[in-house]
């Protein structure tokens, strides 16, 4: 039996949603992004409910921008269909920001909630971008590439959370920063289980080679490939336990208000701490449930008047 690891002390499965009605009503634009969010991002759903009222429907709107660009690189029959699908996307931002949103409940409520705070266009459209190059099939071939994937991902939606609250500050920002890139990874190691299924892996190839990793072995079920992939994914899951600890002092030297747009941090500390204690084994049946925990941290966390606990 191999040791089981810890982490240095220092250093989705689609789900189908009933397509919304052509009404252009912000309300109903909202509800359905309210919904899709928490079908389909429930940790981030639970987040979203102690986001002040004000910002909570530019959170709903964020949130499920960020889903539907997502679901492009599931959804797509093929690279050209995906870029197609980004492109109408990239266009429907610059009509969002042009007052001539385009009638979808996405782009409807985006708008609808930009006129309550100020959202910067680039951050949206830097996600999209970063989504299509995925989707073209472009691999992470170093920690590196898949950080930075996750910084214009991941990172950007929190950066546009902290300015649905109007928060301006660096020590925010720079929280977001970090908090964003082990989100990133964090997303890819939990896509792992339904990737396989469909014959996909987005690990960085520098560190299957050096554990000798085969993606095809791994499709195949070839048992002897899991003990590599765990040794991939301890790696991996250490990079982001590690932008998590950079954050530590950051939360202390933030303002307060900014908490509810960065509580994504709790989720993140909860799923690798769920990931250690199995051995770093993505498949063990408990990682494929929710935590029951995780909505009581979430909850103390914010009572605290912090994003997550400090280790």
């Amino acid at each position: 039996m191999p040791s089981r690891r810890h982490f240095p002390l220092s250093s989705w499965r689609p789900i189908a949603i009933r397509p919304h009605s052509t009404s252009s009503s912000l309300p109903a634009a909202l509800s359905y992004c309210r919904e899709l969010v928490r079908v389909k991002d429930y940790d981030g759903y639970l987040c979203t409910l102690f986001a002040p009222e004000p910002s909570r429907d530019a959170f709903w709107a964020l949130r499920a921008f960020n889903i539907e660009i997502a679901q492009i690189v599931d959804s797509a029959k093929d690279s050209r269909a995906a870029q197609l699908r980004s492109r109408w996307w990239l266009d429907a931002v610059d009509e969002v920001y042009d007052n001539r949103p385009r009638h979808h409940p996405i782009t409807i409520a985006l708008h609808g909630t930009m006129k309550k705070s100020s959202m910067g266009k680039q951050f949206l459209k830097r996600i999209i971008q970063a989504r299509d190059q995925l989707s073209a099939g472009a691999p992470f071939n170093s920690m590196k590439d898949l950080e930075t994937y996750a910084e214009n991902t991941a990172s950007s939606l929190l950066y546009l959370q902290l300015q649905a609250l109007g928060i301006e500050d660096h020590n925010a920002d720079h929280a977001a920063s970090h908090i964003g890139k082990a989100q990133g990874i964090v997303t890819i190691i939990r896509g792992i289980p339904y990737l396989v299924r469909e014959r996909q892996l987005y690990l960085p190839t520098q560190l299957t080679a050096r554990n000798g990793l085969s993606s095809e072995d791994l499709f195949r079920g070839d048992a002897t490939t899991l003990q590599k992939l765990s040794d991939v994914v301890f790696e991996i899951a250490t990079s982001a336990n590690d932008q998590l600890l950079h954050t530590g002092t950051l939360q202390k030297s933030m303002p307060p208000g900014g908490v509810p747009a960065l509580l994504n941090a709790t989720v993140i500390q909860n799923y690798l701490q769920r990931l250690e204690k199995a051995n770093f084994n993505v498949f063990h049946p408990k990682l494929q449930k929710r935590s029951l925990s995780l909505p009581f941290r979430i909850f103390l966390n914010h009572r605290n008047k912090q994003f997550m606990q400090i280790q």
